[in-house]
């Protein structure tokens, strides 16, 4: 690359950095929620709140693991009946933020003792690479004063402000993830294609692709295994460019950081399987490098989830119950659904224009230049392997869980970058990459800047509906809703006014108001008799991926509202 396509490639990364700093401190906790969780009632003070309290810790449950399971399946359960489980709801709008899985971080950062040198954080799906990176920036912040690390936890009760700088840090570690995924896809497009512009154009459909944008406003591994699965494959092109058992080793290990980052992007592994083939050589300068590969990559996953293996070889209780969890949450449905689920999601997360590209990739590039096949054939062999679980895990899941499909969007992106380059008139080559960029960025990425920047302020989706949510309450009232009462999936509301019924998302609707969040507003309930639908979006783009200023959905009954 010449100093001008570089100069460029900096100002592009270090431009779409800056948009995603802007909206780092979207939907953090705060006191603004407690004018509608107490009413008129004088909010509690943290030691109060603390007194509802349960010890979250223990060494045979996971992090991440409900302690108070709620059992739907028997009817309605009223949820803030008393002052105990009015605590545990105050407890999660003073320290959750808007987004659901942000917080389980913290709970495995949490359930650490260092004064007993235990560094067991009872939370494998997401990596040691990224809970212990997590907890060493906090560290560091502490040290500079950028947040406070106490122990009493009725001060972060008192001071929610305080707790949302942790969430802060821990976007900046998905931040600094963002800028090496974007570095990491503009090598691999200028190795593709031997010229600087399809790498810039590469680093701006990938920082513009919607669920590459929203992944890196949130405190999650997701994106972070993205940007260590490019590096491994620019890994494993090195072994097959060198033939060298030190980048065997290093592409392996770079294979088992992807695995220490967050487990899904284990299946990365391919790769040492992959590259084998690519090379000429004979078997056992293959079976050399496969087994020079595969060590280094389980020495470097040991390495940063030590106790992954302390767990396999000993008490296999805490692994149990948190992968027991995780796959609760992802129970497959039937095949078909699953598919058209996975693809309406794909389609949303990659957007028409990447599509577009990658096919004409896979037509112009890989026809046209046969050398890069190699590379090509490493990029895409773990996303084809990425999809097969998100088709059969897609259907009934919310539009957010295309944060599984980041390396399959990135792929697509760097193909269809690369496939400039067979466009023979300089001119055009440029024209069509401000084109494409432009398209991702108007037809996707609006939506979430401005999803994001509305969540920090006043007037977000959230704060309209617990405004109107307390128009409607009149003595006796019920609220129905479908998930645990908590900032992501409920607007705050008054515990001490409403009876709010929990139910199972199939349960006939019984409440006088019925809430939950949507992913497309257009979307047309079944109509109900006797009940009147309200979605309160702020007639804004729809921007399904993230939790950031989520539509939710009113179901009013018609006497309701008349009392």
């Amino acid at each position: 690359m010449t100093w001008r396509s570089r100069t460029i490639l900096a100002l592009v990364i270090a431009a779409l950095c800056a948009a995603v700093l802007a909206g780092i401190d979207w939907g953090l906790p705060a006191r603004t929620s407690d004018q509608y969780l107490f009413g008129m009632r004088s909010a509690w003070t943290g030691a109060e709140l603390a007194a509802y309290d349960r010890d979250r810790t223990s060494a045979a449950i996971g992090a991440d693991v409900d302690r108070d399971p709620i059992d739907r399946s028997r009817g309605p359960i009223t949820v803030n009946q008393d002052d105990q489980l009015r605590g545990q709801i105050l407890r999660r709008y003073r320290l959750f933020s808007n987004q659901p899985d942000e917080m389980i971080t913290f709970m495995a950062l949490q359930q650490m003792n260092p004064a007993d040198r235990d560094f067991d954080p009872r939370l494998y799906q997401y990596g040691g690479l990224w809970t212990y990176g997590v907890g060493a920036l906090l560290k560091s912040a502490a040290t500079v004063g950028l947040v406070e690390l106490r122990a009493d936890v009725a001060h972060y009760y008192d001071n929610p402000a305080a707790f949302g700088r942790f969430y802060i840090v821990a976007r900046a570690y998905t931040l600094f993830w963002y800028a090496v995924l974007l570095i990491a896809v503009a090598m691999i497009a200028r190795g593709l294609s031997g010229a600087g512009l399809p790498a810039i154009t590469a680093a701006a459909l990938v920082g513009l692709a919607p669920v590459v944008f929203a992944t890196a406003h949130e405190a999650k591994p997701h994106l972070a295994g993205a940007a260590l699965m490019c590096l491994a494959c620019l890994g494993a092109a090195r072994w097959i460019a060198t033939g060298r058992h030190r980048d065997a080793s290093l592409a392996g290990a770079l294979c088992g950081l992807c695995a220490g980052m967050i487990l899904s992007a284990s299946v990365v592994a391919v790769l040492l399987l992959v590259m084998i083939f690519l090379r000429p050589g004979s078997a056992r300068q293959r079976l050399a490098a496969l087994a020079l590969g595969i060590t280094a990559m389980v020495a470097a996953y040991a390495i940063t989830n030590p106790y992954v293996v302390i767990h396999l070889v000993n008490d296999r209780a805490a692994l149990t119950s948190n992968f027991i969890n995780t796959k609760a949450m992802y129970a497959s449905g039937p095949i078909g659904a699953s598919a058209i689920a996975a693809a309406w999601h794909f389609f949303k997360a990659a957007s028409l224009p990447l599509l577009a590209l990658g096919a004409a990739a896979i037509i112009a590039v890989l026809a046209r230049r046969p050398r890069v096949m190699p590379i090509a054939v490493l990029l895409v062999a773990p996303a084809l392997i990425v999809l097969v679980p998100f088709v059969v895990y897609a259907a009934q899941k919310p539009g957010e869980y295309a944060r599984f499909a980041v390396y399959p969007v990135v792929v697509l992106a760097i193909l269809g970058s690369v496939a400039l380059s067979v466009i023979s008139r300089a001119w055009m080559r440029l024209a069509t990459a401000m084109l494409v960029c432009a398209a991702v960025a108007v037809f996707g990425t609006r939506a979430y800047v401005i999803a994001f920047a509305a969540d920090t302020q006043h007037e977000n989706t959230r704060l309209i509906t617990a405004a109107r949510l307390d128009a409607l309450w009149h003595p006796g009232k019920t609220l129905q809703i479908f998930a645990d009462p908590a900032p992501y999936s409920l607007p705050p509301v008054g515990l001490w006014r409403w009876r709010i019924n929990l139910t199972l998302p199939t349960a006939p609707l019984t409440g006088d108001v019925v809430i939950r969040p949507v992913d497309d507003p257009r979307r047309q309930t079944i109509w109900v008799p006797g009940y009147t639908r309200e979605v309160i979006d702020l007639g804004q783009p729809l921007a399904p991926i993230t939790w950031a200023n989520k539509p939710f959905e009113l179901l009013i009954r018609d006497r309701a509202e008349a009392e």
